[in-house]
């Protein structure tokens, strides 16, 4: 962790544009094109304040594609992204709502305070950038141990995740339902990864995580499926760091065999307290912090 608030910014009202961006229901890119502007380290000051300083960085990546400058919002990366189009979103999305965010942002446009690097700038000439480990070496991990612990199961490749995760959840559920169709006696286990986000009501955030609320409406979804499901099926949903949301927990484990009260789990999931629901049932993920942060996984078990 690394907050250092830009000038003129205080930690209070950092920690509110935060809050308001985990509300929002941007990605991890876009959230951090934010990020970037109200630090006084992120989108590459750490390295304009250490230039001419050799900076060698080893990153844990947690962000899809692995991009630079979205890790940690990339406090020795360029920014590529264009002020105006980090303006567009802002105003979009209504986070200039908050009273401070305005005046700062027509301060860095006049110059009077320090903007994010730009590619191409040479406080950067002496950066080397190592990624250490992915969310796709994590995935590629879980299935190499399901592989030898399932040898007759078939692995399935989801697709990555994102966007909400309510409909990332009806997606994998889709796919796991469609397999099913094409008969077969093998298990399967699909695997995936990624980051999907959830959009709040500030006034009414509710309580759980993106990987709780996956678990719980893929849950939902399956139960709701009117063709033939698998007559068994697990899905594990959790943040690689072992903390999902504001809470204790690291993600949701819910199984076909356990009772599902439909009615509770929908209204859980239209008021975003998925932790409640799960903890309820027994069926919360909790590991404890894992001392590293490769976003999230999604596991799911299916026999036909």
């Amino acid at each position: 962790l690394l907050p250092a608030p830009a000038e003129g910014i205080s930690l209070a009202q950092k920690i509110a544009l935060n809050d308001a961006l985990l509300a929002s229901g941007l990605d991890i890119h876009a959230m951090n094109v934010v990020r970037r502007l109200f630090s006084r380290l992120k989108g590459g000051k750490l390295a304009r304040l250490a230039a001419p300083a050799a900076i060698t960085q080893f990153l844990l990546s947690d962000v899809p594609s692995d991009l630079p400058q979205s890790i940690a919002s990339g406090p020795a990366v360029a920014d590529p992204v264009p002020f105006d189009d980090a303006l567009v979103m802002i105003r979009k999305h209504h986070l200039d709502r908050l009273d401070f965010v305005a005046p700062h942002l027509d301060a860095i446009k006049a110059g009077k305070i320090a903007g994010p690097v730009r590619p191409g700038d040479p406080v950067l000439a002496n950066v080397q950038t190592h990624i250490l480990a992915s969310n796709a070496q994590c995935r590629d991990a879980a299935e190499s141990y399901i592989r030898q612990a399932l040898p007759r199961g078939e692995c399935l490749k989801g697709p990555a995740l994102d966007g909400e995760a309510s409909q990332m959840a009806a997606k994998l559920a889709a796919q796991i339902i469609d397999h099913c169709q094409l008969g077969g006696e093998r298990p399967y286990v699909l695997v995936t990864g990624g980051e999907t986000t959830v959009t709040l009501d500030p006034a009414k955030p509710g309580k759980g995580g993106r990987s709780q609320e996956l678990a719980l409406a893929f849950a939902a979804a399956m139960q709701a499926a009117e063709t033939k499901v698998p007559r068994n099926w697990v899905i594990l949903a959790g943040g690689t760091d072992g903390r999902d949301g504001p809470t204790d927990a690291a993600g949701g484990v819910v199984v076909s065999s356990q009772t599902f009260d439909r009615d509770a789990a929908l209204a859980a999931l239209a008021s975003h307290n998925s932790y409640g629901y799960l903890k309820a049932h027994n069926q919360l993920l909790i590991v404890g912090a894992t001392g590293t942060n490769l976003a999230d996984l999604v596991v799911i078990y299916a026999q036909p």
